[in-house]
């Protein structure tokens, strides 16, 4: 059975990009790390990171080797298991990527989900026990954090 992540990977690569009004930003890079466009909602987040990713694929990059995943997509919500408060795996997301030939580490994913929680994009809850050691082994649950915009 696909996950929620392998139809999301599926659909960005098989889907063309849309058409873009061009801006005269571009992101600054760090060799060997990934790049990741945090912001308020609704100034373009979005459209940044095709403009960049369609900027390196004229540079002959192969768009298989770039991923794009919306946070916000309503299928990511329940983890893929159904339940919003459902436990993440970083071992099983990583085996995902894997198997979709995205090289990363586990290291690399343990840092983004830590980006993630320091820049109150989720929450992470450790599974309830006692016991340290069980508390430790276990994956925790990760909430994503809401944000509404009220309009006046």
């Amino acid at each position: 059975m696909r996950t929620v992540i392998d139809r999301l990977i599926d659909e960005f690569h098989e889907r063309a990009f849309p058409d873009l009004m061009r801006r005269n930003r571009t992101l600054q890079r760090i060799p060997a790390k990934t790049s990741v466009v945090v912001g308020m909602g609704r100034v373009g987040k979005t459209w940044f990171c095709y403009q960049d990713m369609l900027q390196f694929i004229s540079h002959g990059e192969d768009k298989a080797k770039l991923l794009y995943i919306n946070f916000e997509d309503e299928r990511l919500l329940p983890c893929g298991s159904g339940d919003p408060a459902a436990r993440f795996s970083v071992n099983k997301f990583y085996n995902t990527l894997r198997s979709q030939q995205i090289s990363c580490t586990k290291n690399d994913l343990y840092g983004f989900l830590e980006f993630l929680e320091e820049t109150y994009i989720v929450h992470t809850v450790p599974m309830y026990s006692a016991s340290e050691r069980v508390r430790q082994m276990n994956p925790k649950k990760v909430f994503a954090i809401e944000v509404l915009n009220h309009h006046r």
